[in-house]
């Protein structure tokens, strides 16, 4: 109780202290949100597509016998494309990059010239040296990697939101993201599809030759020894021969199928993304969070008041 008593007299003795190091913590508060430059937020949603039920049942019986015979290429059905890896590659980060946008005042410049990358810095200066172009693209991708990033929801929702100092370039760069994606992806699928169907047609080119010569044989076999031989040595050849043939048959029967369905797969169009929101120009800066800087110098100053203010107070009485 007397512990109590003798905080409580501490905090009334260095109450005026204790004022001035809260209002000097919120005052870097303030300080901070003042000169700390605004950043707008924009964000698409999606959800990939999957694949068509009608056709995904027939791929995968037909798809399955054909790599169990080692005719299929290992992955051609397959069209996981990871959308993080996309939007994280260096390749769509060089395309921000080098892209015009228009900002708020209606002026066509690249984030190259919003970040006034390609200005020499202080360290620059003093050496006298300029930025070369691929220092400025690293730096450049160094940033835009910082201004993206995904939310994904367990629904498969995902939203990819862009940070920017321009509320104008924020929504363009989103919106932009959103068909890079789809584009990509698109392309991708067709290159796979269309892949697929080059090999296919090969194999099957190649059964045919090999059913074709399997029957011609058969067909010399049964010309020079008819059915009333039956010699021992003569059925067992007359059965090997038949059954090479019948194999034939099912393989090009299996890989005919087989390119049907990659044609059809490689001519059929389908969302391959589905956007729910486009990105929208922000009307208030949401960086920096003024009642989240506020609160945490305002928590800050109080626990170095009180900490700064107990510790004067054990020194006095020592």
């Amino acid at each position: 109780m007397k512990k109590k008593l003798n905080i409580i007299k501490t905090f009334k003795n260095e109450f005026l202290l204790f004022i001035k190091i809260v209002s000097s913590t919120l005052l870097l508060g303030i300080i901070y949100i003042v000169f700390s430059t605004a950043h707008y937020e924009s964000y698409i949603s999606l959800y990939p597509n999957q694949q068509d039920s009608d056709t995904s049942s027939i791929f995968e019986n037909i798809s399955g016998m054909v790599k169990q015979m080692g005719l299929l290429q290992s992955g051609s059905l397959q069209n996981n494309i990871d959308i993080s890896d996309v939007i994280f590659s260096r390749r769509l980060h060089k395309d921000l990059l080098t892209q015009q946008w228009m900002d708020k005042n209606q002026n066509k410049i690249s984030l190259i010239d919003l970040w006034g990358l390609d200005k020499p810095g202080i360290i620059s200066l003093i050496l006298g040296r300029k930025p070369t172009q691929n220092e400025i693209f690293e730096a450049g991708i160094l940033l835009v990697k910082d201004k993206l990033w995904i939310e994904e929801n367990l629904t498969g929702l995902r939203k990819i939101y862009v940070k920017l100092e321009d509320p104008n370039i924020s929504a363009q760069m989103a919106n932009y993201i959103g068909d890079y994606l789809h584009n990509f992806i698109s392309n991708e699928l067709m290159f796979q599809a269309k892949s697929n169907r080059l090999f296919l047609e090969q194999r099957t080119a190649s059964a045919q030759q090999a059913l074709e010569s399997a029957e011609d044989e058969l067909k010399k076999f049964q010309q020079t020894y008819t059915l009333a031989i039956d010699a021992p040595d003569i059925v067992l050849q007359r059965t090997r021969l038949s059954r090479e043939v019948n194999m034939d048959q099912e393989i090009y029967f299996v890989l005919v199928q087989q390119l049907e369905l990659a044609k059809i797969e490689e001519l059929k169009h389908r969302p391959i993304l589905n956007f729910i929101d486009k990105a929208d120009v922000p009307i208030n800066s949401k960086y920096p969070r003024v009642i989240l800087v506020l609160f945490t110098s305002l928590l800050c100053g109080v626990l170095i008041a009180s900490l700064f203010s107990i510790y004067r107070e054990e020194n006095h009485t020592n």
